[in-house]
């Protein structure tokens, strides 16, 4: 009976691990919804992308601290969109809006769901591996 106990409770482990499982959310054009607090950070820019206190000039953007990490599915060759686990930032990416930080900015230091589309990082003013081109921010 006790071997038959043990088993129960290591399959129910087991199970309960299966269960939990991440589902990963995929790059563009997939759009997707990702929930967090949005910060404002200053981050070094060029030329060495590494010190503000050095001499890079400070690039200050926003940044979505997620409420929970997810992970993100790689496109096979894409050199860009590589898989990745464990992303608990992302860098908010504004294209659609016209004067997104003016129309956005009673989100700053709230939670929030944003809905856009996620990409890799592609250069050295990209902070984060992966980023947010911003849809729609409530």
């Amino acid at each position: 009976m006790r071997k038959v106990l043990a088993i129960a409770l290591v399959l129910s482990g087991w199970l309960t691990q299966v269960g939990v499982a991440q589902n990963c959310l995929s790059y563009e054009p997939a759009v997707v919804e990702v929930s967090g607090k949005i910060l404002r950070k200053t981050l070094p820019g060029p030329p060495n992308y590494e010190s503000v206190k050095r001499g890079d000039q400070p690039e200050t953007g926003w940044y979505l601290h997620l409420t929970k990490p997810i992970c993100v599915d790689g496109k096979e060759g894409d050199e860009f969109n590589q898989p990745a686990k464990g992303v608990t930032d992302l860098q908010l990416v504004f294209v659609k809006q016209d004067k997104p930080y003016q129309q956005y900015r009673k989100f700053l230091n709230q939670n929030v769901v944003i809905k856009g589309t996620l990409f890799g990082a592609q250069t050295g003013h990209h902070h984060t591996p992966v980023l947010l081109e911003v849809e729609e921010i409530r």
